[in-house]
């Protein structure tokens, strides 16, 4: 194919001008390989031909020799096959400047009409005189000349490229293989871009590759240099929280010799790749799940995280990861959210400033010369090409497929507030270009984070979590009844608007959280509850700790409104775990604690999410708190049954995580020895109760994981040694011992001990050390389901707080000052207070109790070995057990309570 050809015709100048829609001169012009302009306009021209063919059908051939125009037909004809290079011409007589020669693409087709060259440009001539020139029959016959060219030159490189068979490509052919629309792969990540992980493109713009042109003596270096790159503009598709729009990425190809497989570019066409179908449909499903998941939001994920854009570049986030981290838990997907902190977190969104405009490409600056004679001494005329700018075409192909594609045409009048924002939904089509990552808020890392949207899965709702819980009784159904409600009337001021009728407080806008404490011993539910409501609700958990909110009072205010913020927004429940920090006492010397504690009393008094706030120290609480939490829930020791059912739980946990675990792969499953299990249950509780603190359900959980471990560790050993000795031998089954329980016993036994010793506490255990602090008073048990009141006798003359609100700083005189709890039962009544009876007498023995006469003896409020029944006249009891008896027994007397009916 000629590298360029020269139009010299007026008529076919007048056509092109006109399909063009441009005011040409008529001068001669030149266009270049790949004739940007013929290919873009090839069915127009085609069908102008036929038009002035049609018209000139029938003409008499007498009127055609009376205008003079046979003869430039004739002359046309001849010039069809007019191809030469310059050297060529040169040596037929033609003066040509030597070094055009040597000018890449040198090679020309010159079209030369019957029509005077005569320098004139189109706005010279009359409109009529324009008319006749586009419909005469000299622009019929240049015409017929220039589509010959077309159909021998460029109709077989467009049929070429169009087909899939086609295997290699040459640099120079790169823009015929493009063009704005089409839908590109990229696949796996080359050299230049190896984090691009966005596979679907859409073509934008097109440009370059081709050489710069000049006849500049001084700039003579650059006819010999490399060609442009070739610069493919791409888009995908992008949500930014509000909307979707187009994200763009310039693809560039270095100029390579020869020709090179279709298939080793970084990207082509689709009709190229291979299982190209089987790739889209895939993309495409994927594109959906993005679609869903930007409106489901609340979504679990397990993978790595991504620390590029879809398109290559790097996150330009302070703090973002350098390298993939292992996420895994509960996400939030928060486009809107995540640019609000930081637009970096997504590549901005919307079509370049500027595209690239090769236009040292078309610009020649060297003229032409007539020569009087070959030795080119002198010449009698100089003219400079008119080069034809063929980038107007690829600028005009751009702005055809905005206005033709009716997404990006709605995107683009939305973004520049225009009223008629068309059709803005997606298509199917559109959906491979969606990208294959989200931006997710992480709850366990408390950050945001590019997410791979295969590795996300839809959060289900279990109910099995808080089914097996064992609380105390009446707790599960506080805690539903509480949650439910507040989420039922927050539906409803969603639905029908705000209205301060629906608020207690007289204030608007103060309490309309939800707030309960769990408060009580490590290790028996608190956090579970909260974790088991989240999912049972099917509402996200926001779990935060005192080390997220920060140390200075400007930082906690701002990273509580943040998080506060966000929790209400995405309806979580919100789980402030260790919560002492920012609920301790406040007092007259320490203020940067008080400051802490205002700014998370005033921010609280305005949340209106859930709040589950958990402590096993609540003695420190502050004041001003009690009447801000809505519901307090004691979380004491588990009792025997409770225990029992946690063994029986896990045991039933761990024979189906084994039975999955041998499934795959292919071992024997688990032989569980359960009864003997469950004796030694029965008589390490036993143990426990009488010398130390029971186990807790994380206890007996961790229990589990290394006795499992132990048995499946001597299983595999066993297995080594019988394969040494005989090859088809079938493997041994892990067996689940009393013993492994027994190992687990000891190393918390001599760590408990070890850990009492380093203390120096003199043997005491967790519970007597919290309460010695004033954090817990473990001591006190449940009657039943009945509701209780205490007064706790001094042992020590470290001040106490009685249930009855006695200051007791009084200090009991003797060296050895003894206690007792005495333990008041309400009765039936709905009023729930004491009888003047018991109370007369309580005044009298705590009277007698205090009198310093009295000083080491062990004092009874009553004579009775038992405690009274309940509801009796004479609620007031105490635990008469002998002063040598363990205290760990004695308070185990009343503690015997049911967990919901559960065994």
């Amino acid at each position: 194919m000629p590298g360029r050809i020269r139009i010299n015709s007026h008529p076919l100048l007048a056509v092109l001008s006109h399909i063009a829609a441009k005011d040409w001169s008529m001068r001669p012009r030149v266009l270049l390989k790949p004739y940007k302009l013929l290919v873009h306009f090839e069915s127009e021209i085609r069908e102008y031909l036929k038009k002035l063919e049609d018209k000139w059908a029938h003409a008499d051939i007498t009127q055609l020799h009376e205008r003079g125009a046979l003869e430039a037909a004739h002359s046309s004809t001849q010039t069809d096959h007019k191809i030469s290079v310059c050297a060529e011409e040169k040596e037929n007589g033609a003066d040509v400047h030597p070094e055009l020669g040597n000018n890449i693409g040198a090679v020309s087709y010159v079209v030369t009409g019957g029509v005077t060259t005569e320098r004139k440009t189109i706005e010279e001539k009359q409109p009529t005189d324009f008319e006749d020139i586009l419909e005469s029959y000299e622009a019929l016959a240049d015409l017929r000349c220039l589509v010959r060219f077309m159909n021998r030159y460029l109709s077989p490189v467009l049929k070429r490229f169009g087909n899939a068979s086609l295997k290699k490509i040459e640099f120079e052919d790169l823009w015929y293989l493009f063009k704005p629309g089409d839908e590109v792969y990229a696949p796996a990540p080359k050299a230049r871009r190896p984090n691009r992980y966005q596979t679907a493109w859409r073509v934008l713009f097109v440009g370059g590759g081709r050489p710069a042109l000049t006849a500049d003596e001084e700039t003579k270096r650059l006819l010999e240099s490399r060609p442009h790159d070739f610069v493919l503009t791409c888009y995908y598709l992008d949500y930014n929280g509000r909307q979707y729009g187009p994200t763009c990425c310039n693809f560039i190809i270095k100029p390579f010799e020869g020709p090179i497989d279709i298939t080793s570019l970084e990207v082509y066409p689709w009709r190229f790749a291979k299982k190209g179908p089987a790739i889209r449909e895939k993309l495409r499903s994927e594109g959906e799940l993005f679609r869903e998941y930007v409106n489901i939001k609340h979504l679990t994920y397990d993978g790595t995280s991504l620390t590029h854009h879809p398109c290559g570049r790097p996150l330009l986030v302070p703090g973002a990861p350098t390298h993939p981290e292992g996420i895994e838990g509960q996400v939030i997907v928060g486009f809107e959210e995540g640019v609000q902190i930081d637009p970096g977190w997504l590549a901005p969104i919307g079509f370049p400033d500027e595209m690239n405009v090769f236009s040292s490409e078309v610009i020649e600056s060297y003229p032409n010369r007539l020569w009087m004679n070959r030795d080119q001494l002198t010449s009698t005329d100089s003219w400079t090409d008119i080069i034809h700018s063929d980038v107007s075409i690829d600028k005009q192909r751009y702005t055809e497929l905005v206005e033709s594609d009716p997404f990006l045409r709605a995107w683009e009048s939305l973004y520049f507030n225009e009223n008629d924002v068309g059709n803005g939904v997606l298509r199917d089509e559109d959906l491979i270009l969606l990208p294959t990552r989200v931006l997710a808020y992480v709850f366990r890392e408390r950050k945001f984070a590019l997410l791979n949207l295969r590795s996300l899965r839809t959060c289900r709702v279990d109910l099995d979590g808080f089914r097996n819980l064992k609380l105390p009784p009446g707790y599960k159904e506080m805690v539903k009844s509480l949650v439910m409600t507040h989420f039922m009337k927050k539906k409803a001021s969603t639905t029908w608007g705000g209205n301060d009728t629906m608020d207690f407080d007289v204030v608007y806008g103060k309490s309309r959280g939800l707030i309960i404490l769990l408060h009580g011993v490590p290790g028996v539910g608190k956090t579970s509850t909260a974790e088991c409501v989240a999912e049972a609700t099917g509402k996200p958990l926001f779990p935060i700790t005192c080390g997220d909110l920060g140390l200075t009072p400007e930082h906690v205010e701002k990273t509580l409104r943040d998080t506060f913020h966000l929790a209400q927004l995405w309806d979580c429940v919100l789980l402030l775990d260790e919560a002492d920090i920012f609920l301790a006492q406040r007092n007259r010397t320490d203020l940067q604690r008080n400051a802490l504690v205002s700014v998370f009393l005033r921010v609280l008094e305005y949340y209106s999410g859930i709040l589950f706030l958990t402590t096993n120290r609540v003695g420190v609480i502050d004041e001003a708190f009690k009447s801000r939490i809505h519901v307090p829930l004691l979380y004491p020791e588990l009792t025997e049954r409770q225990t029992k059912a946690i063994w029986r739980m896990n045991l039933d946990r761990l024979r189906k995580i084994d039975k999955e675990r041998a499934e795959r792969s292919h071992d024997p499953e688990m032989i569980i020895d359960e009864t003997a299990i469950m004796e030694f249950q029965k008589r390490h509780f036993q143990e426990c109760r009488e010398n130390r603190s029971v186990w807790n359900g994380r206890q007996i959980r961790n229990a589990f994981q290394t006795a499992s471990a132990l048995a499946l560790f001597d299983a595999h050993q066993a297995n080594i040694n019988r394969f040494d000795e005989q090859a088809d031998v079938e493997k041994a089954a892990p067996v689940l011992k009393v013993e492994y329980f027994e190992k687990v016993d000891k190393a918390s036994r001599d760590f408990d001990l070890y850990i009492s010793e380093t203390a120096g506490v003199g043997g005491k255990s967790a519970a007597e050390r919290a309460r010695d602090r004033g954090e817990r008073a473990d001591h006190l048990k449940f009657y039943g389901n009945k509701p209780l009141e205490s007064q706790t006798q001094l042992r020590s003359p470290n001040p106490r707080r009685t249930s009855f609100g006695h200051d007791s700083s009084l200090r009991h005189p003797g060296p050895n000052p003894q206690y007792s709890s005495t333990h008041v039962h309400r009765t039936h009544d709905p009023v729930y207070g004491t009888s003047l009876r018991a109370a007369a007498q309580f005044n009298s023995s705590s009277a007698t109790l205090f009198d310093p006469r009295h000083t080491g003896s062990n004092i009874s409020i009553y004579e009775h070995a038992q405690s009274p029944a309940l509801g009796s006249e004479n609620p007031i009891c105490h635990d008469a057990a002998p002063s040598g008896t363990p205290h760990t027994i004695r308070r185990e007397a009343y503690n015997e309570y049911d967990y919901d009916g559960e065994d």
